[in-house]
């Protein structure tokens, strides 16, 4: 029989491992809740500026994220899906601020996604799923980090908060922005999070007056995403463009990748 640790450390390394479908649960409780609507606006022009600022919270944790992986040592934040790995840690940057910046920015695109369904139990509840498996996650990296870094770790841990970040504790990153990581990496997260979008809107649309019609900025929005995601896609795999350099850091202070960085749960 394994501890109570050890059992949450299993449920995180399962977890870990099918990050990338994780997202069906919450989806499944859209769905459930599809009919409850509690507006907090009236109106069209109303609706459509809530959509807006619903679009704009993702668009922050985007943000957060590009500006995470932008800075990345290298041999950090990987996709792998078998094994927690790590052969740097960083400290600068939003890193400097809290563990897990990667993280913040996922609930960020998430809230936003979850505001547009307009429903307060869907928010609750799926805020609630989302907080349960990247505790189980976050427990299994640092796990994993506290066991390869030792002490080093256990300190950065007491200087700098977890989620929440404390932001009169930035450092300047200490590597140049890299946009071909970005490219690169970001390019399947910002296509899914336009297509999550329309598919909210159209299906919350359907359920209000039973027919889809879309507006013509989704349409546009839409089309321009899988637009540029094409050519990404392209020039990923048919070109050298978007191979990734890793710059040298400009300090000597050592950089580690914090449990946020390890992994992505939108992907």
């Amino acid at each position: 029989m394994m501890m109570l640790d050890e059992q949450i450390r299993a449920f995180g390394t399962y977890l870990f491992r099918w990050r990338s479908w994780t997202f069906i649960l919450p989806l499944a409780v859209m769905l459930l809740f599809g009919q409850d609507y509690d507006y907090p606006v009236r109106g069209q022009m109303g609706g459509t500026l809530f959509s807006l600022g619903c679009l704009l919270v993702a668009v922050v944790g985007v943000v957060v994220r590009v500006m995470t992986i932008g800075y990345i040592a290298n041999g950090t934040s990987g996709r792998n899906t078998t094994s927690q790995k790590a052969s740097t840690i960083n400290t600068t940057g939003l890193y400097s601020i809290m563990r897990n910046p990667l993280y913040l920015g996922n609930y960020l695109i998430f809230l936003g996604m979850t505001l547009l369904w307009q429903s307060w139990e869907v928010l609750a509840i799926n805020t609630v799923l989302f907080a349960a498996q990247y505790m189980a996650i976050i427990l299994t990296e640092e796990h994993f980090m506290l066991q390869r870094f030792g002490q080093t770790y256990r300190d950065y841990t007491r200087r700098v908060p977890c989620f929440f970040p404390r932001l009169w504790l930035w450092r300047k990153p200490d590597r140049p922005l890299n946009w071909r990581m970005i490219l690169r990496r970001e390019n399947d997260s910002l296509f899914t999070l336009v297509l999550a979008f329309m598919f909210i809107a159209l299906v919350r649309q359907y359920n209000l007056n039973g027919r889809i019609e879309p507006e013509t900025w989704w349409i546009i929005t839409g089309s321009t995403a899988a637009a540029v995601w094409l050519v990404l896609k392209i020039l990923k795999r048919c070109t050298s463009l978007l191979k990734v350099l890793h710059p040298i850091s400009t300090t000597q202070t050592p950089v580690w990748p914090a449990s946020g960085v390890l992994t992505e749960a939108v992907n």
